[in-house]
């Protein structure tokens, strides 16, 4: 009865303006919510392994869409969060090396033992790549959702039973958390690692590609670490990154936290209610890779209906294009000369 109080509180008209200007507010609700609820923060949806499963072959197959030349050996993946599931995924699918940096040390390496049997049941099955609605911020949608094994045999992995048998047997049975983070080995797990502490884990231009799901809105200083996945990966290598840029929960629109002034924000962010997002638009993002160094190559765009005018943008975000203020998500592929 509380939970459904708070909710048609959050959603009337009577509340709209005030949510909408006060993030503080919406804060304490939020907060109010979680505490009823009993509810922790999550990192993500790596602690499912068929989500996993969908991220990697979402990436695999719009960058082979795209790019059908494109080979790898080696993947960095930036905020892997409780789980290596979507490496894993990648290893099993024909990269020979995974190297995973957080901003904390999420994983949870039960869990990823749990995910190896569940994955490898995916990959001999031929499953098709989940989607619908609990995959809803695993979007762009895709073209065709089946089992994409020619990718796989574009890869190399020819036979049905190396789907499995690329990642070895007790790999994760064998070894402790700490063990992933000595820099040896297929698996290599840098955390607590800023993206200015790149270099000290990855040898530069060693990777082949670079991706990340849901987390480049998160990391607070993004030229910093676009510039760093620059100098890890080899000339022609590949960043695919999808990048949601809704407000998270923070204000009462989706894209609400456009109005916010920096001061407003900082007042919600020191309550500690909120994921921390950088408030960047995919104008921004994409203005970033350039500076680093990367040519784009593709950006497919997820758009939803905004009921914000122009006239409410605080005056910080007044640059954003019309395509920016009602961008949800996208997916960017981008390459290092």
């Amino acid at each position: 009865m509380a939970i459904n109080i708070l909710k048609q509180s959050l959603r009337s008209n009577t509340f709209r303006y005030v949510l909408r200007k006060n993030p503080f507010i919406k804060a304490h609700f939020i907060k109010l919510m979680h505490k009823i609820r009993n509810e922790h923060d999550e990192t993500g949806g790596t602690s499912e392994a068929s989500y996993c499963y969908s991220v990697w072959m979402r990436h695999a197959s719009m960058i082979y869409e795209q790019l059908p030349d494109f080979r790898f050996n080696s993947v960095l993946e930036f905020g892997p969060g409780d789980t290596f599931g979507v490496g894993m995924a990648a290893l099993m699918g024909g990269a020979k090396r995974y190297v995973a940096i957080d901003a904390q040390s999420y994983v949870r390496i039960e869990l990823c033992r749990a995910h190896e049997s569940k994955l490898k049941t995916m990959y001999s099955r031929k499953s098709t790549i989940p989607h619908g609605d609990n995959f809803a911020d695993v979007r762009p949608v895709l073209k065709n959702y089946d089992f994409p094994q020619h990718i796989l045999e574009a890869y190399g992995v020819l036979k049905e039973s190396e789907w499995v048998d690329r990642f070895p047997a007790g790999l994760l049975s064998k070894k402790s958390l700490d063990s992933f983070q000595s820099g040896d080995g297929i698996i290599q797990y840098a955390a607590p690692c800023l993206p200015n502490e790149l270099g000290a884990h990855v040898q530069d231009s060693s990777i082949c590609l670079c991706l990340s799901q849901a987390v480049m809105e998160h990391v607070q200083d993004p030229q910093v670490a676009y510039t760093a996945m620059f100098e890890a990966l080899r000339p022609g290598g590949v960043i695919s990154h999808q990048i949601d840029f809704k407000s998270h929960g923070t204000s009462y629109d989706w894209n609400g936290h456009w109005v916010y002034s920096e001061r407003q924000w900082s007042i919600a962010r020191d309550r500690k209610t909120f994921r921390d997002i950088n408030r960047l638009s995919l104008s921004d993002h994409l203005k970033l890779m350039k500076e680093a160094g990367f040519k784009i190559w593709n950006v497919k765009r997820v758009e939803m209906h905004s009921d914000l005018s122009r006239s409410e943008l605080h005056d910080s975000f007044k640059h954003l294009t019309d395509d920016d203020i009602v961008t949800s998500g996208a997916h960017v592929i981008a390459i290092k000369p």
